[in-house]
């Protein structure tokens, strides 16, 4: 299947206005080269040509702010992460891809107490390019079951909270599905309370299709593993927005992290699949599914 290229462009949390949210962080003009900043806060851009992996730069973020690190560096080989110290522990987040911008960026949130660092990447290499901060507000709390932010995505299924601690560990598959002409149609209702686990982890191929970057979303994810041969499409109505992975067949969707071959976005609308299309995995946007309806349709006799 070749994805539309609209796919999944419903993510694009932190880069679109939307209603109920103040967003900032116009880039001012990049500033001149050789010079490593005393700090750097929402909206501004720093040239880095001439720096080094050894230098690292503070972050100046408000509280209760969504925050995107944009790297333009120009070459795979330069790299960055953030780190964040949160006064009981070092945590240390890298570049993830985002498929809707087409860019390698570290999203997150900042709650106003962790103390937040930028590190450039790689032990002789001397960089070019920019470093940008974008931000935005409210910020996304990413285990409260609870749209904070108001982009349609509710915690771990938000870009933002991709490295909280709470979206990034194993997680099973909610609910897995082999559908049967036998069996007729499924209707599968799948929710999560505050203490559940979230998480899902999807690996993809960046747009030029030579670097592999991390994809979160998070919540009651559906996993339809196998059809009857007798099927000969798949109709599926999930019933509010969610993401497609179709998985890479040589995966485990028992790993940790699984391999899409490529992604979809629903919006809520009927969907038609074909047998060729399966393994397939449904991620809401929500927490959960309510009342997500598969319906086979078969062979004759």
């Amino acid at each position: 299947m070749s994805p539309s290229p609209r796919s999944i462009a419903a993510l694009a949390w932190p880069l679109l206005v939307l209603t109920g949210c103040s967003f900032f962080g116009v880039p001012d003009d990049p500033t001149p080269p050789g010079s490593l900043p005393a700090e750097l806060s929402c909206g501004d851009q720093w040239t880095v040509d001439g720096l080094t992996g050894a230098d690292a730069i503070p972050l100046n973020i408000d509280p209760q702010t969504n925050f995107l690190l944009v790297g333009d560096f120009g070459s795979e080989t330069l790299s960055m992460r953030l780190s964040r110290n949160t006064g009981s522990s070092i945590e240390r987040s890298l570049l993830v891809w985002d498929p809707v911008s087409q860019r390698a960026l570290i999203p997150g949130t900042q709650d106003g107490t962790d103390s937040l660092q930028l590190e450039l990447l790689g032990t002789s290499s001397v960089f070019s390019g920019t470093v940008t901060v974008e931000c935005s507000q409210p910020a996304e709390l990413c285990f409260d079951l609870t749209d904070n932010d108001g982009d349609g995505a509710v915690d771990c299924a938000d870009l933002n909270c991709a490295w909280d601690p709470s979206c990034n560990e194993s997680q099973d598959v909610f609910f897995e599905a082999t559908v049967s002409c036998d069996d007729g149609d499924v209707l599968v209702s799948t929710a999560v309370g505050p203490t559940d686990n979230q998480h899902t982890t999807y690996r993809t191929i960046s747009a030029a299709e030579s670097a592999l970057g991390l994809e979160f979303w998070g919540g009651a994810e559906l996993a339809i593993l196998a059809v009857d041969e007798d099927v000969e499409s798949l109709t599926i109505l999930p019933g509010g927005p969610g993401l497609l992975c179709f998985p890479d067949p040589l995966g485990s969707l028992s790993d940790e992290t699984i391999s899409c071959v490529s992604t979809q976005e629903t919006e809520g609308a009927e969907l038609t699949l074909t047998p060729e299309q399966f393994p397939v995995i449904i991620e809401p946007l929500g927490p959960g599914w309510s009342d997500l309806q598969i319906s086979p349709s078969c062979a004759a006799g």
